[in-house]
C-alpha cells in the first residue's frame, strides 16, 4: 500500500532540505516504510499551480457531464495537458499516466510558504484519528473475547488497532501521517511556516 506524506524541514536550501528529509526518512525502513521516494504517485501534488489544475479539471468534465458528452482515454489525457499548458504548466500534467514514474526532486520539494493550502488539506488530526483507533481496538477487543468464550481462534486484530492508536497519540512520524515536521518531530504543523520547505514523499508498507 502506497501513502503520500508532505515532509516539513527548516532549511537553507533545496538540496539541504532534500538531505534531512533522506536521513530522517532512512531510520524508519520496516518499521513505517519498506520502499520511499520523492514524488512517486504524488508527483506536483506540490506545485504551485496543482489545486489550480485540479480545480480546472473538474470544472471542465462537470461541463462535460452536464452536456451529456463522453470521451476516450485519449480525449482525456489529452484535454488534462491541454488544462495544464494553458494554466502555465510545463512538462507532463500532474495527471499524465508517466508522472509517478517520471518524478523529479524540483517538482516535489518547495518553500512551504508557497503550498500553504496543500500543506492545509493534507494536515491530519491525529488527536481524532486516534480516538477513532482506541473505540476500533476496543470494538474488535470485545469480539475476540466473545470468540475465545466460545472456543474459537481469533487473530488479534485489536493488537493492530492498539499500534496504531499508540502511534497517532503519541504523535509519532508513521503510515498514518499526512504532513510531519521533521525540525520538530510532530505532525502537527507549524503556525508560522517560515524557513520551511515541503517535500513530498511516496512510501509503501
Amino acid at each position: 500500500m502506497h501513502k503520500g506524506v508532505i515532509m516539513l524541514v527548516k532549511a537553507e536550501s533545496k538540496d539541504e532540505a532534500i538531505s534531512e528529509v533522506r536521513s530522517f526518512v532512512e531510520d524508519y525502513e520496516g518499521q513505517v516504510w519498506d520502499w520511499w521516494v520523492i514524488g512517486g504517485r504524488w508527483n506536483k501534488v506540490l506545485h504551485p499551480l496543482h489545486s489550480k489544475f485540479s480545480k480546472t479539471v473538474e470544472k471542465a468534465f462537470k461541463k462535460y457531464k452536464k452536456i451529456g458528452q463522453s470521451m476516450s482515454n485519449d480525449d482525456t489525457t489529452k484535454e488534462y495537458q491541454l488544462i495544464w499548458e494553458l494554466i502555465g504548466g510545463t512538462g507532463n500534467n500532474p495527471y499524465s499516466d508517466d508522472a509517478p514514474y517520471n518524478t523529479s526532486e524540483d517538482d516535489n520539494v518547495y518553500l512551504a510558504t508557497d503550498c500553504k493550502a496543500t500543506i492545509k488539506e493534507w494536515t491530519i488530526d491525529m488527536e481524532a484519528k486516534a480516538e477513532s483507533f482506541y473505540k476500533a481496538m476496543y470494538r474488535e477487543r470485545k469480539k475476540e473475547t466473545a470468540a475465545k468464550r466460545e472456543g474459537k481462534k481469533v487473530w488479534p486484530s485489536s493488537a493492530y488497532y492498539a499500534k496504531l492508536y499508540s502511534d497517532c497519540k503519541y504523535d509519532n512520524f508513521s503510515f498514518e501521517s499526512g504532513v510531519y515536521d521533521i525540525s520538530n518531530s510532530t505532525n502537527n504543523v507549524p503556525k508560522d511556516l517560515t524557513g520551511y520547505y515541503a517535500v513530498m514523499i511516496d512510501m509503501h508498507n
